[in-house]
């Protein structure tokens, strides 16, 4: 009964952002990404930040877990970076992503499945008479927030799967570009070419 309860206050939800954004008749031809788009106009032109009701709306359309991350991306130093073509003005987004790497230094692998294995959850600990240390890399997704991100959620999650409209890096520069959060960075045209095809090979 609980679940069904909030199935049908999420429906509610929904509903709502469809009048409010969408227009009463278009419940059903108006899709949530274009909902998503309204609302990110709306806080855009209100030019306020990000209200208490603007982050009820898209944590009703993206989820609190996609959301929560994409804030803390957006909100943290560099998160974000704008590149804009000098002369074609042509734009795509950098997002910061952070890949976790674990490594064994000395000793063999102990018994078992887990013998010498690491786990993600571990700084660094001995095991298999060895010593596991995680380390963390920066890196950066280019992204168009409408349209498609580097990233392998992206594949998986939006394309293959079909379970989210963004990825977190797509939304965390939909959110940056709202509240006008982003780093911005003019190149050569020439340069910006360069940088997308060497993105598009690897």
């Amino acid at each position: 009964e609980e679940e069904e309860e909030e199935e049908e206050e999420e429906d509610e939800d929904i509903k709502r952002l469809t009048e409010k954004h969408g227009g009463r008749g278009m419940q059903n031809s108006c899709s949530m990404r274009n909902i998503a788009r309204a609302i990110f106009r709306d806080i855009r032109e209100k030019k306020k930040g990000l209200s208490e009701q603007d982050l009820v709306a898209l944590e009703c359309i993206f989820g609190e877990t996609n959301l929560g991350r994409a804030l803390d991306v957006a909100s943290s130093r560099g998160g974000v970076t704008r590149f804009i073509g000098k002369k074609s003005r042509r734009t795509v987004y950098a997002v910061k992503a952070t890949t976790t790497t674990t490594t064994t230094n000395g000793g063999g692998g102990g018994g078992g499945m887990n013998g010498g294995g690491a786990t993600m959850n571990d700084d660094y600990r001995g095991g298999g008479g060895g010593q596991q240390q995680q380390q963390q890399q920066q890196q950066q997704h280019l992204t168009y927030p409408d349209h498609f991100c580097a990233c392998k959620g992206f594949t998986w999650d939006v394309v293959s799967r079909d379970e989210k409209l963004m990825c977190k890096h797509m939304l965390a520069a939909a959110l940056a570009e709202s509240v006008g959060g982003c780093d911005e960075v003019e190149m050569d045209d020439a340069v910006l070419a360069n940088v997308l095809a060497r993105e598009m090979l690897e």
